[in-house]
């Protein structure tokens, strides 16, 4: 974190009173400067995260609408990439650990801290997670594609299906493996198959959104999560993909000609079924399909 930066601070805490006195004590800091959003109940928390997203949270785990561990499981969950600092009391300090073991950036008993040594906590737990979000970054990308790798894909891949289940949201499952590969390597070498794997690659992120977890989890296997959309939206997807390809094959120089073959799972709320479940399906549907095509 820069110096002077400031910093938005999301305060959960159902005590009024309390979170009145930290609240003061942590605006009346100016290194960093913090700017606190108070709520007393995790519901409301949420809301207020869907429509801006905070710096840090600093979390009570005991509110009107969750207890316990589960109160920091759920933040984490559905919010992975803020730092997150846990107020525990002396007798709920056990918790603390536990969130720390799950991921919590630190823990604090309450009556415990000052508001300097409290806005040091919090900036320490920003930069903390910046950092170790850049190092899983590292670790969870493809460098020729750019994509995810199998980790990476599987870990958000994972949380969306967490949420979807929670929040009863649908998503679509999609399953691809570039046709030929080892015969362009083999004929053509090994940059010209490391251009296709590239090039689809690329094709792949013009037709998907930011939003969407995209991976290439094999040497010639893709896989693409389009969350929030159901079957109907299915061929349409599938009408882009071949859409990109072709304008592909019409621009390239290339002496061969790339193609694919997909297949495709949905995750329904009201019939849910695990990732694992999902991908096998999409698999085995792409393997079906590709068993049908014709020998070139």
């Amino acid at each position: 974190m820069s110096p002077g930066q400031n910093l938005n601070v999301l305060f959960i805490e159902d005590n009024l009173e309390y979170a009145s006195i930290i609240k003061e004590r942590l605006q009346s800091e100016n290194s960093p400067l913090l700017r606190v959003i108070h709520h007393d109940c995790l519901s409301a928390a949420f809301k207020a995260l869907a429509k801006k997203k905070s710096d840090v949270i600093l979390l009570d785990l005991m509110l009107p609408d969750s207890q316990g561990l589960k109160t920091f499981t759920q933040v984490q969950e559905s919010f992975p990439d803020i730092p997150i600092v846990v107020l525990t009391s002396v007798d709920e300090e056990t918790l603390g650990h536990e969130a720390v073991q799950g991921g919590a950036q630190d823990y604090l008993i309450k009556g415990e801290v000052d508001g300097k040594m409290l806005a040091r906590i919090l900036a320490f737990a920003v930069e903390r997670k910046r950092l170790q979000l850049q190092l899983l970054e590292l670790s969870l990308k493809d460098t020729l594609t750019d994509l995810y790798n199998r980790r990476g894909f599987l870990t958000l891949a994972g949380q969306q299906h967490k949420l979807a289940v929670r929040n009863k949201r649908s998503f679509l499952l999609f399953f691809m493996d570039i046709d030929g590969l080892k015969q362009i390597n083999d004929r053509f070498g090994h940059l010209a198959g490391d251009e296709t794997l590239q090039h689809f690659a690329n094709a792949l992120k013009s037709v998907f959104r930011s939003s969407d977890i995209l991976g290439r989890i094999g040497g010639d296997e893709f896989t693409a999560m389009a969350v929030d959309l159901s079957p109907e939206n299915e061929s349409l997807i599938m009408a882009r993909m071949l859409d990109k390809l072709e304008e592909h094959n019409k621009k390239t120089n290339a002496p061969y000609t790339l193609s694919f073959s997909v297949g495709s799972a949905s995750f329904l709320p009201n019939a849910p079924d695990s990732l694992e479940n999902l991908l096998k399906k999409a698999d085995n549907q792409m393997y079906i399909k590709k068993q049908s095509e014709p020998a070139d």
